[in-house]
């Protein structure tokens, strides 16, 4: 479970390291994994993302409540909150909209 609270997290999934900082917004209960490097905002939400082993970028998920993941065979669960099944948010296009528990996440990134 990766629940953001304070203004700066740090972690390491299997063998990558996490740097996530966010600002303005420590209720947030929600996280992004990348392969390489993202660079965005999620609200009034900075978020940096680096992750070592791959080249491209990929969004693995977004959660508030559960996560199970190999990130090196790029599999990802992820159980929300109210949901009993399991989803798979893979996000390669340029806007997303979805509620992670009772929050709602209106997201728009741009690789420029």
């Amino acid at each position: 479970m990766f629940s953001i609270l304070s203004s700066y997290y740090e972690s390491r999934v299997g063998n990558d390291f996490i740097n996530v900082k966010m600002r303005n917004e420590p209720q947030y209960h929600l996280f992004s994994i990348l392969s390489s490097y993202y660079d965005s905002r999620v609200g009034n939400d900075f978020i940096n993302v680096k992750m070592r082993n791959e080249p491209q970028y990929h969004l693995f998920s977004i959660l508030s409540s559960y996560y199970d993941s190999r990130v090196g065979n790029d599999f990802i669960n992820v159980k929300m909150r109210n949901e009993p099944q399991y989803h798979l948010f893979s996000i390669l296009s340029s806007y997303y909209e979805s509620r992670v528990g009772n929050d709602f996440i209106k997201k728009s990134k741009s690789y420029t």
